[in-house]
């Protein structure tokens, strides 16, 4: 089979699957054969390695629908001279990774496509659960970062999308400018990728939920 190099290791989703009346989180998962480094396109990946890679965002991105990120957000204020600036972290981790099983997969040319099914147990569906209970704003918002630069482009593609959604929700609802916000949110369905002018373009859909806002000149 002819190999033609253009795409980065990567793995990106279709769609997903989040039922509150079920114990399981589904999503459709595909990763390229190869990944890029410093010197290049290199390193061919076998099938398991591309497995495990999918497996291991597959767990990430469950956690952030699960547990949710914290977050601390700045936005850009050219009159005072402040660069915006974004900052997440996971909440928690799921730390039994083994429940997480690619129940399909298929190979296509150059990459793996997997449907992955995690099943949650009573304490996670819970916290999953809490999330649309609880009086948090809905958001989107689209990302994008070079696939040349390294191996975490992925992800900040992701947190580039993140912080789209937090700065459209916040601009729609806050009447003035913050000097600096603090929350917490969450993903309602795992993001989706595709490629564009040597780009990941990211697309997330979160819920939203301010915990304190400090005004101008007080940080």
């Amino acid at each position: 089979m002819k190999r033609v190099v253009f795409f980065a290791f990567i793995f990106l989703t279709f769609s997903v699957q989040a039922q509150v009346e079920s114990d399981y989180l589904q999503g459709n998962f595909w990763c390229m054969e190869y990944r890029v480094g410093d010197a290049g396109f290199h390193q061919w990946l076998n099938k398991s390695e591309m497995e495990k890679k999918i497996l291991s965002n597959a767990n990430y991105f469950f956690s952030g629908m699960i547990y949710g990120y914290n977050f601390r957000y700045i936005p850009f204020d050219k009159v005072r001279g402040i660069a915006e600036e974004f900052e997440y972290s996971q909440i928690a981790n799921i730390t039994d990774q083994s429940r997480a099983k690619i129940v399909q997969q298929e190979f296509d040319q150059d990459r793996l496509t997997a449907i992955v099914i995690f099943t949650m147990d009573l304490d996670e569906l819970q916290k999953y659960s809490a999330w649309s209970h609880y009086s948090n704003e809905d958001s989107a918002g689209t990302g994008e970062f070079s696939m040349f630069e390294n191996d975490d482009t992925v992800l900040k593609a992701f947190g580039n999308s993140c912080r789209d959604a937090i700065r459209t929700l916040l601009r729609e609802k806050l009447k003035n400018k913050p000097g600096e916000v603090f929350g917490k949110f969450s993903l309602k369905e795992v993001p989706r990728f595709h490629i564009d002018s040597g780009h990941y373009i990211c697309q997330v859909k979160i819920m939203l939920k301010v915990d304190r806002v400090e005004p101008i000149g007080v940080y």
